[in-house]
């Protein structure tokens, strides 16, 4: 069974009418953490509705990791100065790869790395379970794609907005 995610680590409150704004789905997950999946498509989407279609190299060759400008506006309209980890995997069989970057507000924490996702978590305070690591004890293992992302018709929220998809 394959895992492929990407999305935004936030842990503690935010303005859950932010992320209804920006349509983002919220995955409640232990220890106080949520993770609410953002793609590449979506954060297109919404730098071209918002104007900011800024590009970040990220450094990250091996999967399609979410670092357009546009996210750091979205998680700002969530919680302003946040501390927020920005994840990847992308997994078949076994084979694949991750990758995390760890961000206060706009300010790099943890640069883009691969196999990253248990040091970022670390750096949101996150405590792994004995016998497990930080990954299972917030059970990311358990979410292995992100429905809303994966069904979108993004064709369809390009037109009913009026806009042209790039």
């Amino acid at each position: 069974m394959g895992h492929r995610i990407s999305g935004v680590l936030l842990r503690g409150a935010f303005d859950r009418a932010a992320a209804r704004r920006f349509e983002l789905e919220v995955i409640p997950l232990p220890q106080d953490l949520t993770l609410l999946p953002v793609d590449i498509y979506l954060l297109e989407f919404w730098g071209v509705v918002t104007g900011n279609t800024k590009r970040r190299d990220d450094g990250i060759r091996e999967l399609l990791f979410p670092s357009d400008d546009v996210l750091f506006d979205i998680v700002e309209a969530l919680r302003p100065g946040a501390l927020f980890a920005v994840i990847a995997t992308d997994y078949f069989g076994g084979i694949g790869t991750q990758a995390a970057a760890v961000y206060r507000g706009r300010d790099e924490v943890m640069a883009p790395t691969i196999g990253g996702i248990n040091a970022a978590l670390r750096h949101l305070g996150i405590r792994h379970t004995k016998g497990i690591d930080a990954f299972e004890s917030v059970e990311l293992d358990r979410h292995r794609h992100c429905d809303a992302l994966d069904d979108c018709d993004w064709d369809a929220r390009y037109r009913e907005r009026g806009l042209e998809r790039p």
